[in-house]
């Protein structure tokens, strides 16, 4: 509507990259070309002629005068880089009696040290004919005879007739190791005393010439952005390029996620051509994120630093629209929410046309155990993030099985509050599933190498995001997007009824909001409903699910070859590969082959009987499965 009935430039501005790349790309296939990318953290191909450093490099080229500039400033910059490393050297070299910059020998020239100076050098200044041997009649030099005091040796018995009646070289002899690194300590910056110096100045210098360089670059960026009609731009990314895009003025500023957007990233993203802000969000959700819990809401020390700019105007009741139709979810799923948070939300027809979950009885289950959590307390301080490895192996087992379904593996998510467990699923599918990796969002990363995770969970992240990726995600970092099935993995497993994280609403909203076709949470119900700070959030949603047989012991499986047979529900991860090794059942396929055979296989699901059945066709293959002549 903005495209269509005004000039004005917009500036979209989203809290993550994935969903800054959504936004673009929804405009780009809707015929809007004249976008421009801010940042180089996007996964999308689409999106990649559109990026900023791209479109320099390509299309707006320098002028004569700024190229000319911009090669001059390269020349100077590569200099300085020199001699910087140059200098950084000498500042890390060992102090000998010679170097850096003549040595500890050109220190001690001075008055208040020519003593020690004449007492090195007196080795040199013996009479014609006569030297000093040390041990297997080595010659002594003034610098053998400083690194033997540097290293704390005694004074040589050969050398003590020389000194015995100067009481100052021999208490110089008699300092302690430490005394005399001090005394290195101390030559070692007279030494180098100018060559700091001289490394300030060229830093300086390094830095103006950076500067400057940056000046060429920003005048080429605000080429390209000026003659943008699209902007689009993280939060953290808006805040970076805030002087050039306050000269560009974007007209309208459109913020997603709003909701999860601290207020002074949006005032950034505004200017004083600013005519028209839009926020999109949902204050019912999760708060923006802070470093220090006493600034937050929850708190109560009244400091409030997480309450959004869009929520502060929702509580303000400044005017707002509210959708009330959602196309995202089936309406199991979505009655959920309805009842807990959403009272007025509408279903779409289209999602009552959702087909099933193949291969599973339900398409909404809570698989219910009581193995124990990990990560707990230690040393009787609790640590940083909760995990739980029967439920991870569980969750790896769970998606493998519906992929053995046909579905793709970016139709499927693992969710989970805690990034600890993140870790632990990536860690359990990579040993457990060699045609599927796991795709870690940046956010996730981010919380990952800042050591939320002990150094012996830490993760090699190099290996994500494959094309056979299986996201996986902490659930904050999942807010604002969605997946067609969603296997969650709540880890708390207690009898204290500690739930942490979970029991907040806003965080369950996310959570059961975010699947279109399926649902499967692997959890402790006990531990939930027994919650005295979260109970009363849950115990609803878990006795509407044990109300329509939704609660189980086990996920619930079927095979799609034998649909009268009853159902399995599988309690253990370890028996997934025993009771349906194929995604199907352990009884054999016999379905007829155009050889006239009945296969042999065990029964897999459909998608998977074409290639199958070829390759039982081929009588080689028949003979080595059955051991039977084709004939």
């Amino acid at each position: 509507m903005i495209r269509a009935n005004t000039d004005e430039s917009i500036l979209c501005v989203c809290y993550t990259n994935h969903a800054l790349d959504q936004f673009l790309e929804h405009l780009s296939d809707h015929g809007e070309q004249r976008i421009v990318r801010i940042g180089g953290r996007s996964q999308s191909d689409k999106m990649k002629r559109f990026n900023l450093k791209e479109l320099a490099r390509t299309k707006a080229r320098l002028s004569q005068a700024a190229s000319k500039r911009m090669s001059v400033v390269y020349a100077k910059l590569k200099k300085c880089e020199e001699n910087l490393i140059d200098l950084a050297l000498q500042l890390g070299q060992k102090v000998t009696w010679n170097d850096p910059n003549g040595g500890v020998s050109s220190a001690l020239c001075q008055d208040e040290n020519q003593r020690l100076y004449d007492h090195f050098n007196m080795i040199d200044q013996l009479p014609e004919g006569f030297e000093i041997v040390g041990k297997r009649n080595k010659r002594l030099t003034p610098s053998s005879l400083f690194d033997q005091w540097a290293k704390g040796s005694r004074c040589p018995d050969y050398l003590f007739p020389y000194i015995q009646f100067d009481e100052y070289i021999v208490n110089f002899w008699g300092l302690d190791l430490t005394a005399r690194s001090g005394m290195i300590d101390d030559w070692r910056t007279m030494l180098l005393n100018d060559t700091q110096e001289r490394l300030k100045d060229e830093s300086l210098v390094f830095q103006e010439l950076s500067a400057e360089k940056q000046t060429i670059n920003r005048e080429q960026d605000l080429q390209i952005l000026r003659e943008a009609r699209v902007i689009g731009a993280t939060t953290n990314g808006a805040a970076r390029y805030r002087e050039i895009l306050s000269e560009k003025s974007p007209g309208v500023v459109i913020v997603e996620e709003a909701g999860e957007v601290l207020e002074p990233h949006i005032l950034s993203a505004l200017s004083a051509e600013t005519k028209h802000l839009i926020l999109i969000g949902d204050h019912l959700q999760l708060r923006p994120k802070l470093e220090s819990y006493k600034l937050s809401v929850v708190s109560r020390a009244g400091y409030n630093f997480d309450c959004s700019l869009f929520e502060r105007l929702i509580k303000s009741k400044f005017p707002s629209t509210m959708l009330h139709v959602q196309h995202r979810m089936r309406p199991y799923i979505s009655d959920f929410i309805r009842r807990q948070t959403y009272p007025d939300l509408i279903d779409h027809p289209s999602v009552e046309k959702f087909e099933n979950i193949r291969g599973v009885p339900r398409n909404v289950a809570f698989i219910h155990h009581e193995n124990p959590e990990g990560g707990g307390v230690s040393n009787v301080v609790e640590s940083k993030t909760k995990s739980n490895v029967w439920e991870a192996d569980m969750c790896v087992e769970i998606v493998r099985y519906l992929l053995l379904q046909g579905y793709k593996h970016n139709q499927i998510t693992i969710l989970t509050p805690y990034v600890g467990q993140v870790v632990k699923i990536v860690q359990t599918m990579r040993s457990k599933m060699r045609d599927a990796s796991a795709y870690i969002s940046e956010l996730d990363q981010e919380e990952i190498l800042d050591g939320v995770v002990d150094d012996e969970d830490r993760l090699d992240l190099t290996a994500a995001g494959t094309s056979n990726a299986i996201r996986t995600s902490s659930i904050d970092n999942f807010q604002g997007e969605e997946s067609d099935v969603v296997v969650v993995s709540l880890v708390r497993s207690n009898a204290n009824g500690n739930i942490g994280f979970l029991k907040e609403e806003q965080r369950v909203n996310v959570l059961l909001s975010r699947a279109r076709f399926g649902l499967y949470i692997v959890g402790n119900a006990n531990t939930l409903k027994q919650s005295t700070k979260g109970g009363y959030v849950w115990k609803p949603i878990l006795d509407s699910l044990e109300k329509d047989d939704c609660l189980l012991q086990g996920f619930p499986t079927i095979c799609q070859l034998h649909p009268e047979d009853a159902a399995i529900q599988i309690s253990d991860h370890e028996r997934f590969r025993e009771l349906c090794p194929n995604g199907g059942c352990t009884r054999p396929c016999f379905s007829r082959l155009d050889c006239g055979h009945a296969c042999p296989m065990v029964s897999s699901p459909c998608y998977l009987l074409p290639t199958t059945h070829l390759w039982v066709e081929s009588s080689y293959f028949f003979y080595f499965a059955t051991g039977l002549s084709p004939n």
